[in-house]
């Protein structure tokens, strides 16, 4: 629902990554992808895409960009992975993923929300979780 809608989901892996190397707000590595993917007409300040290409290169001025692009399903994985129990999570259109979540002092265990999460990607917005949610099942939703 956003104007990053064209980009691919940021694999979990790859957020991993950034955060041990201790990835910042200055990090353009993702420049190319966001202009050549953004969607411009759901960017209102953008401008043109020269005019957003020069704002771009001063993202950590303007906070403008999206270093990472989330579905339901990336947003669940990266806060379990975080050490937190997730106890809700509910995707709501046109493009915010609200998950209710708590830290746990052992590990978390989150067998028993997997149902939970499955009912939320079957009817998610993002394309994405509904293409996972097809794919476990092995049919169309």
């Amino acid at each position: 629902g956003t104007f990053d809608r064209r980009r691919p989901v940021t694999p979990l892996a790859h957020m991993i990554e950034d955060y041990h190397i201790g990835m910042n707000e200055t990090d353009l590595t993702h420049l190319p992808e966001i202009l050549k993917l953004h969607d411009l007409a759901r960017d209102e300040d953008a401008g043109d895409i020269k005019q957003f290409s020069e704002r771009s290169k001063h993202n950590f001025k303007n906070r403008g960009l999206h270093h990472h692009v989330f579905d339901t399903l990336s947003a669940e994985q990266l806060v379990r992975y975080s050490g937190f129990e997730v106890i809700s999570v509910e995707p709501i259109l046109p493009c915010h993923i609200i998950l209710v979540a708590r830290k746990r002092e052992l590990e978390a265990v989150n067998d028993s929300f997997s149902r939970s999460i499955m009912k939320a990607v079957k009817k998610s917005p993002f394309r994405s979780d509904r293409l996972v949610f097809k794919n476990s099942l092995g049919r169309s939703l």
